[in-house]
């Protein structure tokens, strides 16, 4: 299975490349939990600055780092809710939040739904009519 780098990278509509720095800031992204989100020490071990990082990602994924690593780690529990049955708050430590109810309050900020309503709504849609 490819990574969200390699993904991102094929898929990406400019003909501009990505910039190196980027794509390894979306490595030290992907790779660590929510624990250790910290986009300073991702934007020194790239070296570069944290302005400079944010604007590269800017220019070339319209989002931000942080953003982005946010929205990793919420593709990485829908899928997880999706194909597991391990409860959310497993998911959530797997993920790296401490806060199982932090980790909700976040999925629901972002997919607009609580970690249970996404389930059931995966389940209902695989049900057989």
């Amino acid at each position: 299975m490819l990574s969200t780098t390699a993904v991102l990278v094929e898929t990406r509509p400019s003909l501009q490349p990505i910039n190196p720095t980027v794509i390894a800031a979306l490595h030290l992204l992907e790779t660590s939990g929510a624990r250790d989100l910290d986009v300073r020490l991702v934007a020194r071990t790239v070296g570069t600055s944290v302005s400079h990082l944010h604007r590269l990602f800017k220019e070339a994924l319209g989002t931000s780092p942080l953003r982005y690593a946010r929205e990793h780690l919420m593709r990485q529990a829908k899928d997880a809710l999706g194909n597991t049955a391990l409860p959310c708050r497993e998911i959530a430590r797997r993920l790296g939040y401490d806060d199982p109810l932090y980790f909700s309050a976040v999925f629901k900020r972002v997919t607009g739904m609580s970690p249970r309503e996404f389930r059931q709504g995966l389940a209902a849609a695989r049900a057989p009519v």
